[in-house]
């Protein structure tokens, strides 16, 4: 739990556009809830009454609900992974930073290649985590 916290500590710089994501994230699942009741609308108001006018309305408003949905999906996920990218550079530039501050015996006693693979799978799992797991937990 300390890990996280201090992880959301990155976020705060962000915090507005991780809330236009969340915001869009929302508007999702509410869309998500819309589409089906139109479809039934659909059906029970226009297929069963036999009006074509209502049945070709309920299609046009399936039509748009989806298609806003596409673009709001795509907002949030270009505004999400850009508030993920922005977080793994700052962590970048603070890991290389600390690294030019260790002294010459860390260099000694660990291969570059182990250093590189632990920096590089480290920053790689928080970047998939802020890119999309953290939103889906909550």
């Amino acid at each position: 739990m300390k890990t996280l916290w201090r992880l959301l500590s990155y976020l705060k710089p962000y915090r507005r556009r991780f809330a236009v994501s969340f915001l869009l994230a929302m508007m999702t699942i509410g869309n998500d809830l819309l589409v089906p009741t139109l479809f039934g609308w659909t059906v029970s108001r226009g297929l069963q009454s036999g009006d074509l006018q209502q049945v070709l309305l309920y299609a046009g408003l399936l039509v748009l609900a989806q298609g806003f949905k596409s673009a709001v999906n795509y907002t949030q996920w270009v505004v999400q992974h850009r508030v993920g990218q922005n977080i793994v550079r700052d962590l970048r530039n603070q890991l290389y930073t600390r690294l030019q501050q260790l002294p010459p015996g860390f260099y000694r006693d660990m291969s570059t290649g182990q250093i590189m693979s632990r920096v590089t799978s480290d920053v790689e799992a928080i970047q998939e985590y802020l890119g999309w797991g953290f939103l889906i937990q909550i």
